[in-house]
C-alpha cells in the first residue's frame, strides 16, 4: 500500500505578526512560522511571498519556518512589511499572512536650528 497524500498542511496560527527594531542585526531571527500534515509522511516546505509594496528584506529558512532579517532596514523609509507564508506538502498549499512592524531606533542626531543661543 502507497501512502497517500490527503491532508493540507495548517498553519499554527491564523496570521502572524512580528515587531523588529530598525537596528535589527542582519540575519536576527525574526520569528517562527509552524504548520502540520495529518499525513505522517508528509514534509513541509516553507516560502515567503511579497505582498503588494513590501520589499524583499526578510528571508525564510524553507524547512525550519524561522524567519530572519536579510537587509539593514529603516523605519523612516518603510515602517510596516506585508508577506504571505505559504506552507506545501508538495502538492497541498496554505497560506498565511505576515505583518512585521519596524520600530524606531534613535539614529538621527540631535540638530540645531540656530548657531547662536
Amino acid at each position: 500500500i502507497v501512502p497517500k497524500n490527503e491532508y493540507p498542511p495548517e498553519f499554527a496560527e491564523n496570521q502572524y505578526s512580528a515587531i523588529v527594531s530598525e537596528s535589527a542585526p542582519l540575519n536576527s531571527l525574526l520569528t517562527t512560522v509552524s504548520a502540520a500534515d495529518k499525513d505522517h509522511d508528509s514534509e513541509i516546505t516553507y516560502s515567503l511571498v511579497l505582498g503588494g509594496g513590501s520589499r524583499d528584506d526578510f528571508y525564510i529558512d524553507s524547512t525550519s519556518g524561522e524567519i530572519y532579517v536579510k537587509n539593514q532596514l529603516n523605519r523612516e523609509n518603510t515602517s510596516a512589511y506585508l508577506y504571505f507564508v505559504k506552507a506545501s506538502d508538495g502538492i497541498h498549499v496554505r497560506q498565511v499572512s505576515l505583518l512585521v512592524t519596524v520600530i524606531d531606533h534613535n539614529d538621527n542626531t540631535p540638530v540645531f536650528n540656530s548657531s547662536v543661543y
